[in-house]
């Protein structure tokens, strides 16, 4: 499996190419849908899938192109977040340019313990919600596709729309037991990698 990554544009948020045997997903098309483009194009690279870790706006600015340039592609959110898609005020948009944003329906809803298949490997969903209701995180091989549940040096916002922070530290407390289990590097959704163990713990020595 190869993964690339596309690095921030001014909105600053990661977007995650992974690839195998010709194929490939996209995680949180942030980016511009000519940037993603040149990279399947060049690898010679066939578009299975585009995964949103949540439903928020900056993880979703490419998505309208890439989509309609990929229409075999189905596009999956977490059954909680398909409602921030077409809305504006929900996907926060509105809160940063004072203007409604409609990306769209989702094509498949996702739950807690979905799989996707891909290659010779399966994605797992992790629902965990704090950020917003439907946030999740994307298991594949040692990696964490973790949007902004959590990051190198924190963790996302929590005043925007569904922002909890009770739910935040119950998925956090998920986090422990599985960096307890397994040596995962976290991808995430703003900022550079990092092992999650790593994250936890300045989450934790800072509060």
């Amino acid at each position: 499996m190869n993964l690339f990554r596309i690095t921030p544009q001014t909105i600053g948020s990661n977007c995650y190419i992974i690839s195998d045997g010709g194929y490939a997903l996209v995680i949180d098309p942030s980016a511009p849908a000519s940037k993603v483009m040149n990279y399947l194009t060049s690898n010679e690279l066939t578009l299975k899938a585009i995964l949103l870790t949540h439903g928020h706006f900056d993880h979703m600015l490419g998505l309208e192109k890439l989509r309609t340039q990929n229409p075999s592609a189905p596009v999956m959110i977490h059954a909680d977040d398909a409602e921030l898609m077409p809305d504006g005020h929900k996907n926060a948009f509105f809160d940063f340019f004072s203007a409604d944003r409609d990306f769209g329906n989702p094509d498949r809803l996702l739950i807690e313990g979905d799989t996707i298949p891909f290659g010779n490997m399966r994605i797992r969903v992790m629902h965990t919600p704090g950020h917003t209701k439907g946030s999740v995180c994307y298991s594949c091989a040692k990696l964490l596709f973790t949007g902004d549940t959590i990051m190198s040096d924190g963790f996302g916002r929590l005043d925007l729309y569904s922002g909890n922070p009770a739910k935040m530290n119950y998925s956090l407390g998920r986090l422990r037991t599985l960096a307890a289990k397994a040596d995962l590097m976290i991808c995430p959704g703003h900022g550079n990698t990092a092992r999650l163990s790593d994250a936890l713990f300045k989450i934790y020595n800072r509060q």
